[in-house]
């Protein structure tokens, strides 16, 4: 896996914001730095299509960072599981083509730019 190249979390959702307390904001290309909070990304900006669904995909972007650090650990645990034991490894190669277990690879893989 590699490593994690996107502003570290923890990222809050504030409104229809995604912000990342305690990183410093600067601009683009600057070592400028700039008061306020540090701005991850803004939802619904030219399109809204609701404000509940503005809403939503601000809290889900904002849980990203533990969301991957999540899926990673889950995945670490698999493999320690089927490295040592053989009853696990067995059932690990016979489902390795599994939907349920290929997805957390995939998630891991999306969001780091990756392709499976």
């Amino acid at each position: 896996m590699a490593e994690s190249k996107h502003t570290p979390g923890p990222w809050e959702a504030d409104d229809d914001m995604v912000i990342a307390p305690g990183q410093p904001k600067r601009r683009f290309g600057s070592d400028r730095q700039f008061s306020g909070p540090f701005i991850v990304t803004q939802c619904g900006l030219y399109t809204s299509p609701d404000r509940e669904t503005v809403l939503a995909n601000a809290r889900l972007i904002a849980a990203a960072p533990e969301l991957l650090k999540a899926c990673k650990s889950a995945w670490e645990w698999l493999m320690d599981i089927a490295q040592h034991n053989e009853a696990a490894h067995a059932a690990f190669v016979a489902t390795r083509d599994n939907r349920d277990i290929n997805v957390i690879r995939a998630a891991i893989a999306k969001a780091e730019g990756e392709t499976v």
